[in-house]
């Protein structure tokens, strides 16, 4: 046995040196779970700013292309306004946006579901729930293509009255158009 001293003299307390020995081995096993935590919330904490990052970056990439849109239809209305310039080149502007801006939207969502799929398989490590956010993606995804074809409708509004304005010429295509689109199978 050991024999500890207080600050007082005549109080002695006697303790087991086991029991000192176990108290230092528990001191080290919290002391160590607590670097390890220390180390997971280091961990993830990067992980948070990297998500955080790709984030910034995705709004970065929707607003650039917002823009873009919005640039389009403003080259447009401009072209259209113009003294008898033909507005050919501003529709097959905005159409070449819409073309971008869907390819730039395939490779997100095609990333994000890649990843998504990374972490569901193991192959990634990563602090959240590859379910529940695939349902949020496929729901971003939704949305965006519920946009993008009303934007798709607009711009085909937008061609045909490019096409009216060019005079009457060419009524029979316009009447095959209209036999096909009539024709449709939904």
């Amino acid at each position: 046995m050991r024999l500890c001293k207080q600050s007082n003299e005549s109080d002695e307390v006697l303790v087991k040196s086991s029991f000192l020995v176990e108290l230092q081995r528990r001191v080290l096993k919290a002391e160590s779970a607590l670097r390890v935590k220390d180390e997971e919330n280091d961990i993830l904490h990067q992980r948070l700013q990297q998500y955080e990052n790709r984030w910034f970056e995705y709004e970065g990439k929707m607003k650039s292309m917002e823009e873009r849109l919005q640039l389009g239809n403003r080259e447009y209305f401009r072209s259209r306004d113009s003294n008898g310039v033909r507005p050919v080149s501003a529709g097959l502007s905005v159409i070449s946006r819409l073309a971008e801006e869907f390819d730039q939207r395939s490779q997100v969502f095609g990333d994000d579901a890649k990843f998504l799929v990374e972490v569901k398989s193991g192959q990634v490590d990563a602090s959240l729930n590859p379910d529940r956010e695939l349902r949020r993606l496929k729901q971003i995804f939704e949305g965006w293509k519920k946009d993008y074809g009303a934007r798709l409708r607009e711009t085909k509004v937008i061609l045909n009255k490019l096409g009216s304005e060019e005079g009457s010429g060419d009524r029979l295509q316009k009447k095959c158009w209209g036999r096909l689109n009539s024709s449709r199978i939904n």
